[in-house]
């Protein structure tokens, strides 16, 4: 959406689930709480979808344990809006526009064969399938890149990928995967800085 006030956090470092706390409650970004940042959450990822007040309050609620009222919700959608005006405008740009295919940063094409791309897909196609470029070409480039230790993959769950390997080569195994992954983002992430953050556990469920 090129808007600034999200690049900008990102280059500066800042947690944009704290920054939207921030802005939505008037908090110091300092002072937000855990409950106000899950509460950012939902809206963070609901609207980036063109999630309405109504959606909004159920996804909160039953994907993050947030409770907030109709109006609440309402108010939190109109005060994103107007804080994050580029992606406001890139919202209504996309509302407006009848296209028949939409692409990934990767250059993949999604085709509409009957009528044209609704609105949740002209924003959800662009943002998860350029998700999908960076992590599909950071499981074709690890391979390669894992070969002199005794890694292996062993799953790929949505923005994770899981290494099993002897716990000698944990340390060189997350080292190796932290900069194939990053690497991977920055190949079609040029604006903002790609972050990767890895775990050495004995179980998924452990990280």
């Amino acid at each position: 959406s090129q808007d600034q006030r999200m690049i900008e956090a990102y280059r500066n470092g800042e947690d944009l689930h704290r920054l939207t706390a921030s802005l939505l409650t008037k908090t110091p970004i300092t002072e937000v709480t855990d409950g106000q940042r899950q509460a950012a959450k939902a809206v963070n990822f609901g609207l980036l979808f063109a999630m309405g007040a109504k959606g909004l309050r159920s996804y909160a609620l039953n994907t993050y344990g947030v409770e907030m009222s109709l109006e609440r919700a309402n108010q939190f959608k109109q005060c994103f809006f107007d804080n994050y005006a580029g992606f406001a405008a890139f919202l209504q740009n996309s509302a407006n526009r009848k296209v028949k295919q939409l692409r990934t940063l990767s250059g993949r094409i999604r085709h509409f064969t009957q009528g044209y791309a609704s609105l949740p897909n002209a924003l959800n196609t662009p943002i998860q399938g350029s998700a999908a470029d960076i992590i599909k070409r950071a499981l074709a480039d690890l391979p390669a890149q894992l070969i002199d230790t005794p890694a292996q993959i062993v799953a790929c769950i949505h923005d994770e990928i899981i290494l099993e390997v002897e716990e000698a080569q944990a340390e060189t195994a997350k080292l190796i995967l932290e900069q194939v992954m990053v690497k991977a983002g920055e190949h079609y992430l040029t604006q903002v800085p790609v972050v990767v953050e890895a775990a050495i556990a004995d179980s998924w469920a452990g990280k």
